[in-house]
């Protein structure tokens, strides 16, 4: 679901520019069938700054399976990549 919400905002972004999960809040519905095709989509709902929140909802081939909302921030991507370069540095 998280995923449907960033691909929802992919062609909005600047070149350098992708897009982070920061709070996820899904209300689980139903389970779905080992094997079962699942989709998800996602709608934007708000755009602050650079926050975005989306609507999510996650169907398999039968009903529906969990909704909810989904926060994103809109982040550089080289920053992000040496944060996180960065981090897995010190851990040696």
């Amino acid at each position: 679901m998280e995923l449907a919400a960033r691909q929802a905002f992919e062609g909005r972004l600047a070149d350098g520019q992708i897009t982070l999960g920061t709070q996820v809040a899904v209300r689980h519905l139903s389970a779905a069938p080992l094997g079962s095709r699942v989709r998800a989509v996602a709608r934007l709902t708000s755009l602050e700054g650079r926050k975005l929140y989306f609507h999510v909802v996650a169907y398999d081939e039968v009903e529906k399976l969990a909704e909810g909302e989904n926060e994103q921030i809109i982040v550089s991507r080289a920053f992000f990549l040496k944060k996180v370069k960065s981090k897995a540095l010190k851990k040696h």
